[in-house]
């Protein structure tokens, strides 16, 4: 009898640190995650409470120097499943190619992304200026 009670409490003890082992703590989620700036968001993200296993609406910003090249990276982005729209600039020297795609964001999924949409945005004479998202829960 003792040895079934001894079983069974070294397995619930074997679980529990299955279980912290597998979630961990926000803080230790947090330090995972690399200092740049798609890790810093991710990092703002978690520590607001969100679950980054879970699709986000992640929101995209690049700017081009006119309408014609903010819509044809528009077009290209569309084409990749992306939605969102193009208008001036908060300045009025520039056009925001703004878009949104619902995304799991890990820091690998982000910085695949950041590569494509600074290369989208250098080809047009633009600038990608980061994204960020709702939190997710």
């Amino acid at each position: 009898m003792k040895l079934g009670l001894v079983i069974v409490g070294v397995a619930v003890v074997l679980i529990g640190l299955w279980i912290v082992r597998r979630t961990g703590s926000a803080a230790t989620r947090i330090s995972t995650i690399p200092d740049d700036p798609d890790g810093r968001v991710l990092k703002q993200l978690v520590a607001a409470g969100s679950d980054l296993s879970k699709p986000h609406n992640a929101e995209f910003f690049l700017y081009f120097p006119d309408e014609d090249r903010a819509s044809k990276a528009f077009r290209q982005l569309a084409a990749g499943g992306y939605t969102g729209e193009v208008e001036r600039g908060a300045g009025e020297s520039s056009w925001l190619c703004f878009v949104t795609k619902p995304i799991v964001p890990s820091h690998a999924t982000m910085i695949s992304i950041r590569d494509r949409m600074s290369e989208l945005a250098n080809a047009g004479g633009g600038e990608y200026d980061g994204w960020g998202t709702p939190i997710s829960r």
